[in-house]
């Protein structure tokens, strides 16, 4: 927060993302300068919702926390901060602003993913490290994310919360802010779940060329792992705090677009885990 020069929150903030802005590792990601001059990267650790519950103690939330993946919560700053009414929406769901990967590493995985709180997360652009920080530096756990999201919503198996980004956005850096240009490659990590890659490219078409395969990863791993239907709810939470600093308010949003193909890819009855 201190990079925006906001007091460190109390509470977490809400936004959406919708379905069409989930792609893949690697899925080519349009740079449309005619909607968007100030294109970000943010890296964040992904909560994937293993049980259904409403109303979640946050003793008792990660029990319904399956796994977790790493995102790549890309933003168009202008129209997050400068348009729209001061709405976030738009700035965060324009098609291909949530590379979600590379796997779903579930937390029977070992120690340091019973409840993630230790790992190294970090972002390079161009083989430069521009994000470094640790799990442990969140303002808000994950079972802090799910108690909260799930006084306003009911979580149901499938359900993602992003966890926020850590210090290092290009919108905040001094002297000059850093935005994404055509043919940058960004690579968010985040240690023992992988990395997603991102090339952000000039040229209006769409953006899930390998829709079948990107979310056929997604489909795949929910449903061999857990059986279940990907909901249509995405929720995104706050930030991290890094020597006493954060970047970005908390979010978390139900997707509000009509079902897509991945939907119905991962069509089955819902059970809990």
């Amino acid at each position: 927060c201190t990079e925006q020069n906001f007091p460190i929150p109390s509470e977490p903030v809400i936004f959406s993302k919708f379905a069409s802005a989930i792609c893949a590792s690697g899925d080519p990601l349009p740079l449309e300068p005619n909607e968007t001059s100030q294109l970000d990267f943010e890296v964040e650790l992904v909560v994937v919702i293993g049980r259904a519950g409403r109303r979640i103690p946050a003793a008792q939330a990660m029990s319904h926390i399956a796994g977790w993946s790493v995102a790549h919560d890309v933003s168009a700053r202008d129209w997050q901060m400068k348009k729209n009414g001061g709405q976030w929406l738009i700035g965060k769901t324009m098609d291909g602003f949530a590379p979600i990967g590379p796997a779903i590493v579930t937390r029977d995985e070992g120690p340091a993913f019973v409840d993630a709180a230790a790992l190294g997360v970090s972002t390079t652009l161009n083989g430069e490290v521009v994000q470094r920080s640790n799990t442990r530096e969140l303002i808000f756990s994950p079972a802090d994310l799910v108690a909260f999201a799930s006084r306003f919503c009911t979580l149901k198996p499938g359900d993602l919360i992003l966890t926020g980004t850590p210090g290092g956005v290009g919108v905040f850096r001094k002297p000059s802010p850093l935005f994404l240009k055509a043919g940058d490659e960004v690579v968010c990590s985040i240690d023992g779940i992988g990395c997603v890659t991102t090339h952000p490219f000039r040229a209006r078409q769409l953006v899930f060329q390998s829709l079948n395969k990107s979310l056929g990863v997604l489909a795949v791993a929910l449903s061999g792992v857990l059986g279940v239907t990907l909901s249509v709810f995405v929720a995104v939470q706050p930030m991290f705090e890094v020597a006493s600093a954060c970047t970005d308010p908390v979010r978390i949003e139900r997707l509000t677009s009509e079902p897509v193909e991945w939907v119905a890819v991962l069509e089955r009855p819902l059970h809990d885990i």
